[in-house]
């Protein structure tokens, strides 16, 4: 990536049912049989209980194991997509609680709790949480 940074850590995923005929095991086993770069491993129940003996697995248990499954690093990740926009230009102000937006073809108009008025041809608004309150002001 641009930023340099690991992103992604590689932890393995395993995902199993009680049912070796459910359909979500069984989709994920396909897609991976149809990609033939895939390293999965579609496992049995005496394969489960062999090198999971501390997960309880029933008669009919069937699981798929992906060594290449991992977890993101959401803090990181946010930290690099603002790092690349600053760097590209962009102004963050962060912890301005947005109170209005006004908006029109040529221009947004931005307010804050703190009294501040932003003026650009564009605008991007990170509310997290709180996006349904915000965005039901602007009629969406």
């Amino acid at each position: 990536n641009q930023a340099g940074v690991k992103l992604i850590k590689e932890t393995g995923l395993l995902c199993f049912s009680d049912d070796r005929n459910n359909g979500y095991i069984n989709s994920i086993v396909d897609s991976f049989k149809k990609n033939s770069e895939a390293k999965s491993e579609d496992l049995n129940v005496n394969e489960l209980r062999k090198r999971y003996p501390y997960i309880n697995f029933g008669e009919n248990s069937r699981a798929c194991y992906d060594p290449t499954g991992g977890v993101i690093m959401a803090d990181k990740a946010l930290k690099c997509v603002q790092d690349l926009s600053v760097r590209f230009g962009v102004k963050i102000r962060d912890g301005d609680r947005v109170v209005s937006i006004i908006h029109d073809k040529q221009k947004v108009e931005v307010h804050t709790d703190s009294g501040r008025r932003y003026l650009a041809k564009s605008c991007i608004v990170c509310t997290g949480p709180w996006a349904s309150q915000l965005l039901s002001k602007l009629g969406f």
